[in-house]
């Protein structure tokens, strides 16, 4: 079965000044066995991680595979 990871990441520094946000969180999605980022995805400011990923999962078609996520996600 192929296996997905996705998992967020809070990019901070570097947008302290950009559009006045401090900071942007961003979700990916990689394949495990073929070594192959699937997709990034831009978690909204007025949203969580959580509704993100289920939409990335839809929107990548990711049914049929085993998806490893953290603990947010249990």
């Amino acid at each position: 079965m192929p296996v997905v990871a996705i998992d967020g990441k809070t990019l901070r520094h570097r947008f302290y000044t950009f559009n006045d946000r401090k900071a942007t969180h961003v979700l990916g999605a990689f394949a495990i066995d073929d070594t192959l980022i699937l997709g990034h995805l831009e978690v909204n400011q007025k949203s969580n991680e959580i509704s993100a990923a289920q939409a990335m999962i839809e929107a990548l078609a990711l049914a049929g595979r085993l998806l490893t996520l953290d603990a947010m996600h249990c």
